[in-house]
């Protein structure tokens, strides 16, 4: 049966989910622009190999808006804002010296008995005014490992690391 508290558990990401990374990124997107969803892309832009010419650019469209209030904005940015970065926060080992506010969300998929779980993660920065959203789940990886990963894109994309996928790779083991 379906009782009232699973809608109150389904609403906050718990129960049974089916997303892509894609849509979990779209999700954190419309959370840092406070109900306005762009279209995603994976692409920004095309740059001719001589990085002289613009080939092509992605423009902002809108898909849809959804009225947030004020209090529920303020509520689970803040929320978001201590996984990252109060103590006891699930990411917050990761992001504890992190020179940029990040507001983050993690998750876990238990696994059956032989497996491990699988985990998500979801944020975006800076969480002041919001420029990039990043989503990524990581099969049987356990807890803690994909705000990792989304450190390193998070480094790269703002110019703390020279991008180097030898020691990206080699950071995540």
């Amino acid at each position: 049966g379906w009782y009232p508290a699973d809608q109150v558990m389904a609403s906050i990401g718990q129960s049974f989910h089916r997303y892509t990374p894609m849509q979990l990124a779209s999700y954190a997107m419309g959370l840092a622009n406070q109900g306005t969803r762009y279209k995603a892309t994976f692409l920004d832009r095309v740059i001719s190999a001589d990085y002289r010419t613009l080939v092509y650019e992605n423009r902002v469209q809108v898909l849809s808006t959804m009225e947030i209030s004020k209090t529920a904005y303020k509520t689970y940015l803040e929320g978001m804002i201590r996984v990252a970065h109060m103590g006891g926060g699930t990411a917050y080992n990761v992001f504890k010296n992190y020179p940029i506010t990040i507001a983050a969300k993690t998750g876990t998929a238990e696994g059956n008995v032989n497996a491990s779980d699988s985990s998500s993660f979801i944020c975006f920065a800076p969480a002041e005014n919001p420029r990039i959203a990043i989503a990524i789940y990581g099969e049987q990886t356990g807890g803690g490992k994909m705000a990792e990963v989304a450190k390193a894109i998070l480094d790269i994309y703002f110019g703390f690391s020279t991008g180097d996928v030898d020691s990206f790779e080699n950071q995540l083991g």
